[in-house]
C-alpha cells in the first residue's frame, strides 16, 4: 500500500511513540538503512491494539536478501525472552506474497482475515507462540 506524505508523516510519528516501550528498528544493509522491523502494539488497528504485532517494512531494492526475515527473527526473539510475550501476531495485506514470505520461516501461520481499518481489502493475520507453547494454551 503506498502512502502519501501526510499518511507517511502520521506513521512516522506513531512509531515515534511506541519507541519508548517497543520499538521499530532501523535495519541496515550495504551501509545504509533499507527499512524496519520490531514489535509494537498496533495502535492504528483499534479492534487489535491491545496486542502485540511483529511488522517489517523495507526498501523495494532490499528485497531477497533476508533482511527482512533475520530482522523479524531478531525481533520475535525480543518479544518472547525479553518480553516474555506468548504470542505475537502480523497483519499483512491479502497479496502480499512478499510479507506472507516473510512470515513463514518466522513460525508465523495464518489464523484468519480481518476488513483493513484504514481502506477497502482484507488483512490476514498471522500469529505465532512462544517456544514451549500453543493456541490453546497461550494468552498474553
Amino acid at each position: 500500500m503506498s502512502r502519501t506524505r501526510p499518511q507517511s508523516e502520521q506513521q512516522s510519528a506513531r512509531f515515534a511513540e511506541h519507541w519508548s516501550t517497543f520499538g521499530l528498528w532501523a535495519v541496515e544493509a550495504e551501509g545504509r538503512v533499507v527499512g524496519f522491523t520490531g514489535v509494537r502494539h498496533p495502535r492504528w488497528f483499534p479492534a487489535y491494539a491491545h496486542e502485540v504485532e511483529v511488522a517489517w517494512r523495507l526498501d523495494p531494492s532490499a528485497w531477497g536478501n533476508g533482511y527482512a526475515t533475520e530482522a523479524g527473527r531478531a525481533a520475535l526473539e525480543a518479544a518472547f525472552t525479553h518480553l516474555e510475550l506468548a504470542h505475537v501476531s502480523a497483519f499483512i495485506d491479502e497479496g502480499n506474497d512478499a510479507s506472507v514470505a516473510v512470515a513463514r520461516p518466522l513460525g508465523l501461520s495464518l489464523d484468519h482475515l480481518v476488513a483493513d481499518p484504514e481502506g477497502p481489502g482484507a488483512l490476514m493475520v498471522y500469529r505465532t507462540y512462544a517456544p514451549g507453547l500453543n493456541a490453546e494454551r497461550a494468552v498474553n
